[in-house]
């Protein structure tokens, strides 16, 4: 009895793989290459700025991400970052502790709002209190990414780390 319920399954089954071939991957396979390969390139480069970040600051302690986003789903910030695309560097660095952001409406998130246009000079020693000891900019995140490095570099000097096409920024909070 089993064998004839295989003879008739397995056909029907490699039929319906066969159609999904055809109408679902087939026809999106080069999206799904694409989509794969940038993955892949935002993957090696946070890997690589892990080990930059971890060379440049060897202690662990945190590191607070501009620009703010709001866990979960916190939607695209100006054009080119969306939500959860700098995610990925807190993920590959298992040596720091990334505030990518606070969940939303509880005061872990309510706080780092009074940070949505970058920290002020009054606002450092207080990030510092809370165990951060760098600043992450993803300048992605900016319609006008040269105020928000001139910010951070009146606020705290030059990067210690650059990467991703000079688009992340790690100042060494002191």
């Amino acid at each position: 009895q089993w064998s004839r319920r295989l003879i008739v399954a397995v056909p029907i089954a490699a039929v319906v793989l066969l159609i999904t071939l055809i109408d679902s991957v087939i026809p999106w396979k080069g999206l799904y290459d694409d989509v794969a390969r940038g993955g892949r390139a935002i993957h090696d480069q946070a890997q690589h700025y892990a080990a930059a970040v971890n060379a440049a600051i060897p202690e662990r302690c945190g590191i607070f991400q501009l620009p703010v986003m709001i866990y979960p789903e916190n939607g695209s910030v100006a054009p080119n970052l969306n939500d959860y695309d700098h995610f990925m560097v807190g993920l590959l660095n298992q040596d720091k502790d990334f505030a990518y952001g606070g969940m939303r409406d509880t005061l872990a998130s309510t706080w780092q709002l009074d940070y949505t246009n970058g920290p002020s000079s009054a606002q450092i020693p207080d990030l510092k209190e809370k165990g951060f000891c760098a600043i992450h900019v993803d300048t992605r995140g900016y319609e006008d990414p040269q105020r928000i490095k001139d910010q951070m570099q009146q606020l705290l000097g030059e990067p210690v780390v650059t990467d991703l096409d000079g688009r992340w920024l790690l100042y060494r909070i002191s």
